[in-house]
């Protein structure tokens, strides 16, 4: 499980500093919940689908 999870890990910010945002939207779970600060100038919650179809 260790191993996995390095690798799992490794894809993901490889491919946040590639901008891969394709990889990055099968890497996460379809459930998880994105709440962006209200410092960014842009408060909202959505969900992995929501986010990455708006990218």
């Amino acid at each position: 499980m260790e191993q996995h999870t390095l690798q799992v890990v490794t894809e993901f910010v490889n491919a946040v500093q590639q901008v891969n945002l394709e990889k990055l939207g099968v890497l996460l779970h379809p459930e998880i919940t994105w709440d962006q600060p209200a410092a960014t100038g842009f408060p909202e919650q959505k969900n992995q689908a929501e986010k990455y179809s708006r990218w």
